[in-house]
Order: C-alpha cells, then structure tokens, then sequence
C-alpha cells in the first residue's frame, strides 16, 4: 500500500503533504492527473474494494494480509499517513507489515532514524559492510508509532 504514490514516494519532493490534496495516477506532461484530498477517509475509501471482496468471499479478517505499506520518512505528515493507515488496518482486524525494518542499501524508509539525515555514523558502518549498531537509532515519532502498534498487535 503505497497510495497516494505521489506523496508517499521519494519524488514527492516535499510538493504534497498528508493529509492534502495530492494527484492519482502516475503524473504525465501531457496529462493533468485527477487530484483528491487524501485523508484517513478517502484511505478508507481506496481499500473499500479489499473490504467488499473479504466480505463477498466471506474471508476472516485474519486471513487478509497488507503484506507491504509505507512512505518515504522525510515526506510532510509521513507519521500522520502510517497512523491512520495502521488503525484502518487494525480496525478490519487485517495483518500488516511495514516496510522497512533497516533496510541495509536504502535509509528513506527507515523509520528508526525519524525524518532527519541519518548520522554520519551510519554512513559510517555502511561504507564498512556493519550493520549500524542501536546507539545510531534513536526514540522518534514514526519508530514509536510503530513500535506501540506492534505492541498494541501483540496483546
């Protein structure tokens, strides 16, 4: 679950925010793409279809998965965007995973390094094939979000 992709991508460029209003589609010269305001209501809305289909199927909750969803962590209201995307996801009782936990060639949707640079220390064990060691990873809004919601899953 990527969309609105124009926001949740690194092109995104700090142009769209969340909640706001951002295009669908893939953007073209040629073609202006039809723009919504995207919130936890209009979420809601694009994962309609998956909650029609389990009901039209008749399909337990627990046997749908979102088996991938995030956003680009410097993007404006990323935390806002996994927030409302995690109690949709919880409210339908549907299994979900996020991506990424330290990801080891890309840091943009690392969420335990929070919306800022990483720090030269994890470039530093980068560049020396080591996996970044915890002092690099500190408390931040989108690794707390997510580790409470973990958490609040495990109960």
């Amino acid at each position: 679950m990527y969309e609105p992709y124009a926001f949740t991508s690194r092109l995104n460029s700090k142009k769209y925010q969340y909640p706001g209003k951002i295009p669908i589609g893939e953007e073209q010269a040629e073609v202006t793409p039809t723009t919504l305001h995207w919130d936890k209501m209009q979420l809601e809305s694009f994962l309609a279809p998956v909650v029609a289909w389990q009901t039209r199927h008749s399909i337990a909750s627990n046997r749908i998965l979102v088996g991938e969803f995030g956003v680009y962590r410097f993007n404006t209201g990323a935390q806002n965007y996994l927030s409302d995307l995690i109690q949709i996801f919880n409210h339908h009782h549907w299994h979900w995973a996020f991506y990424s936990f330290r990801e080891d060639t890309w840091d943009g949707m690392d969420y335990e390094l929070g919306s800022k640079k990483a720090p030269a220390k994890y470039w530093q064990s980068i560049e020396q094939n080591k996996i970044p060691g915890n002092d690099v990873y500190k408390p931040n809004p989108l690794s707390t979000l997510l580790r409470s919601a973990l958490h609040e899953n495990a109960k």
